[in-house]
């Protein structure tokens, strides 16, 4: 029987040039995400499911594991450890340029992450207690002390980012997300960045944060997100309404914010056919990948115009696209002349 079915597949690959799906090449998606409990890693553990169910004959070893942060996942990438992990424009500028943490061991280019799809877009704000009458903008956190979610996260970037367009010198202190509104309420932290997905969502730690103290938002000008915009490629100036994510933090009914998209990177050694499926999976299924989490919503409603608006802004720092995205938004007629960069020669 094992004679004949070898036979079989061979007939068809001599007068076809069909192979069958039994036989064809099986890709790896190993991908990182935050630490077990966040909102990334269940999302993105939800989202290879989905990946995995669409087209299950194509993959080999399929999954999600914990990392500290998007530098790490590049390390993993680097060793041949995996194939992706989640990073905005501002963590990839510093991995092409050699900056921030990778800016002592740099990793080679050959091995450098490659902008792969876009599913949602991230925005910091600023929260304190409600009764510290002494906060009352992001100025008044000159000499104080701040955490930013882990060290290496898009959260924490984009923070640090915004103090040193501002000139505003503050400690950053690490710190579990947790631990924050204990540290909050007992002055330990004088304030905290956090963040928003797509304007609706806020990560659970937050949700338990505005249970247990009364919060409010430590609101930037328009003024100020624009600096940061014009100072760091990459980040958008946005504004949010605050009741669309949060009833019980107090602030201004709008609020603006420094903006990301947020990307899956991926090793130039994930074939693009690999991509290219990954990438259909989730357009197919896009209903699904909102169910996973809803701060998906605006891939769901215009998927192409979210890759639009998140790869013309990561354009602006001359980043790569991997070639399998290409082929999907080329299959889908998205694809745009004016995103001239692809794999570096």
């Amino acid at each position: 029987m094992k004679k004949l079915s070898i036979s079989i597949c061979l007939f068809f690959f001599l007068m076809f040039g069909i192979v069958p799906l039994s036989l064809a090449q099986k890709y790896n998606l190993r991908l990182f995400a935050g630490g077990q409990g966040s909102m990334t890693y269940a999302s993105m553990s939800g989202l290879l499911n989905i990946i995995r169910k669409h087209n299950p004959d194509i993959w080999g070893d399929i999954v999600c594991y914990p990392a500290k942060g998007t530098y790490s996942g590049y390390r993993a990438i680097e060793k041949g450890e995996g194939e992706g992990t989640y990073a905005s424009v501002l963590q990839m500028i510093d991995l092409w340029n050699n900056k921030g943490p990778l800016a002592k061991n740099p990793i080679p280019e050959n091995k450098k992450a490659l902008l792969g799809i876009s599913l949602w877009e991230h925005a910091n704000f600023l929260i304190t207690r409600a009764d510290r009458d002494d906060i009352k903008s992001v100025k008044d956190l000159e000499g104080k002390t701040v955490t930013a979610a882990t060290p290496g996260s898009t959260t924490d970037t984009l923070a640090k980012q915004v103090h040193k367009t501002l000139g505003i010198k503050t400690t950053f202190k690490p710190m579990q997300t947790t631990a924050n509104a204990d540290a909050l309420r007992s002055g330990m932290l004088d304030a905290v960045w956090t963040y928003v997905l797509s304007g609706v969502s806020m990560p659970s730690f937050m949700k338990d944060l505005e249970l247990r103290m009364k919060a409010k938002v430590v609101p930037l000008t328009e003024a100020e997100v624009a600096a940061v915009a014009k100072d760091a490629p990459g980040v958008a100036k946005l504004s949010v309404q605050l009741d669309s994510f949060s009833k019980r933090i107090t602030g201004p009914e709008e609020i603006w914010v420094p903006g990301l998209g947020q990307f899956w990177v991926l090793s130039p050694d994930l074939p693009e056919e690999a991509v290219y499926q990954m990438c259909e999976a989730l357009y197919v299924n896009r209903k699904e990948v909102t169910g996973i989490y809803k701060g998906h919503w605006k891939f769901e409603k215009d998927p192409f115009g979210v890759q639009e608006m998140h790869l013309d802004v990561a354009m602006q720092a001359k980043l790569f696209i991997h070639p399998g995205v290409a082929k999907w938004l080329k299959k889908h007629n998205a694809w745009k002349d004016r995103w001239n960069v692809m794999l570096p020669k």
